[in-house]
């Protein structure tokens, strides 16, 4: 019995990236993996969709968050601390906040954690020195990056492409303010009910939203964020959809 799960649309990534050849070379991939497993589980509505398309068996199963392994402990850099904690790449529109940096309130911090592209390293690194308010701290363990998504004014997430992204997740369970992109992927696990939402690839507009929520986030937010997160996304709830989808398997096989 063969369970693959995907994050995102894999071909779609390909695409974003390497450009449309590539992207459809991608496509045959997945099209060949599809039809090797018994069942898909997809953390996405988009993925899902794509990957019923192609014919394979499909579960939309999310990621979660454990509660357990979530900080008590909160590490504040500045006073107001605006923080990125993914993969410095184009999907993730780390670019885009490169450009909004130069925008932002001298007084707004923004504080970079991940590692990724050479060029975009390079260009953070760069940017570090040229702003006094940009601090790009590269890779640091999960346990340390969760503690400073914990003691942030705001989690930024300006990407173009997302499979469901856990450190939303994560925030939402610190009850940590959330401005991310309005795309697939995002609205799987916010709305604009609990979380701000901005369109993807505008700099201006981001620098715009991250001035003025990091002082003034609704209270509401939160409040609704951690509701959800604790009734959709936690691993006690997520599991137990795991346990029913081999269960299913394992009668159909005998």
């Amino acid at each position: 019995m063969k369970v693959l799960t995907q994050h995102g649309v894999y071909s779609e990534s390909i695409r974003l990236l390497y450009g449309n050849l590539a992207g459809s070379l991608a496509e045959g991939l997945e099209l060949a993996a599809v039809k090797r497993v018994d069942a898909l589980t997809c953390v996405s509505g988009p993925a899902c969709k794509h990957y019923e398309e192609m014919g394979a068996r499909v579960r939309f199963i999310p990621n979660a968050v454990d509660f357990q392994e979530l900080p008590k402990d909160k590490l504040r850099l500045f006073e107001r601390q605006v923080t990125y904690a993914r993969r410095l790449s184009y999907e993730k529109g780390f670019d885009v906040l490169l450009k909004a940096a130069e925008f932002l309130d001298p007084r707004v911090h923004v504080v970079i954690l991940g590692s990724g592209l050479r060029k975009l390293e390079e260009e953070a690194r760069a940017l570090s020195k040229k702003l006094p308010n940009f601090h790009y701290l590269g890779y640091r363990p999960h346990e340390e990056t969760l503690k400073v998504i914990a003691g942030s004014d705001l989690l930024v997430l300006p990407s173009r492409v997302e499979g469901l992204p856990t450190v939303i997740l994560e925030a939402m369970a610190l009850k940590v303010p959330i401005l991310a992109s309005k795309i697939p992927g995002v609205l799987d696990v916010v709305d604009e009910g609990c979380a701000v939402l901005v369109e993807p690839g505008e700099p201006v507009a981001l620098a715009k939203a991250i001035n003025m929520f990091v002082e003034e986030y609704p209270r509401e937010l939160l409040e609704k964020a951690y509701a959800r997160v604790r009734e959709r996304f936690d691993w006690d709830v997520v599991a137990e959809e795991y346990v029913r989808l081999y269960e299913e398997l394992l009668s159909e096989k005998n």
